[in-house]
């Protein structure tokens, strides 16, 4: 039986950068919820200012993992996480798991070359091969918001919510347990509150392998 993952990331700004603009001001309240918030779309996003503080997985056979970086504030308020650990993860459990094919949303744009620099930043090679393909359409990694998957529209950024796997899952019927939005995961993790980062991130995983089944459904097998 082949075995499909469904892979899903959550980034956030690099804690020393937060440190270097003072990150004891942007903890108190509201401050660091916009700050991250505005951020999540610059920063978070690029691989030379942002890291991956969680990722998830569930199956075509129905296993799932999840694994968010608990990262604790030293005494001056900078943050001190193990990316290193959570990429080492990953790469031990795509070898176990052996899938034969890998998707994400927004996939060849984001999640697979942004878990591949950081990997090899961090000098976990073997990851950044495991998520590498020399062409986009091969059948190894797959882009299900490509598209002859899922059509993106034409008439620009104003419009790219309609876009987002949460519109693709409302259009396939799929329905989303309640979480915070994937925008606001970058202040929920400087926050502490992992638990809601980490549940977010196994959703969108979840959510993602059944739109995938019903996208699938409707091409030829």
């Amino acid at each position: 039986m082949k075995r499909t993952l469904y892979l899903d990331i959550e980034t956030a700004t690099q804690p020393e950068r937060l440190a270097a603009i003072g990150m004891s001001r942007l903890m108190e309240g509201d401050d660091l919820l916009e700050w991250t918030t505005e951020h999540a779309g610059d920063e978070a996003l690029q691989p030379h200012g942002g890291r991956v503080v969680c990722w998830a997985y569930a199956t075509s056979d129905d296993l799932e993992q999840v694994m968010v970086d608990r990262a604790v504030a030293d005494a001056d308020g900078c943050y001190q996480g193990d990316e290193l650990g959570l990429l080492t993860t990953l790469d031990a459990r795509l070898g176990e798991l052996a899938p034969q094919r890998i998707c994400a949303w927004n996939g060849h744009g984001f999640d697979f070359p942004f878990l591949r620099a950081r990997a090899l930043h961090h000098g976990v090679d073997a990851l950044a091969r495991r998520l590498w393909q020399a062409k986009p359409w091969h059948d190894y990694l797959v882009d299900l918001a490509a598209d002859d998957w899922f059509p993106r529209p034409r008439w620009g950024a104003s419009r790219d919510w309609t876009y987002t796997l949460d519109a693709a899952a409302e259009l396939l019927r799929v329905e989303r347990a309640p979480t915070i939005p994937g925008r606001l995961t970058p202040a929920a993790w400087y926050r502490g509150d992992y638990d809601a980062v980490a549940a977010h991130c196994l959703d969108d995983a979840r959510t993602l392998r059944e739109v995938g089944r019903r996208l699938a459904a409707g091409r030829v097998a």
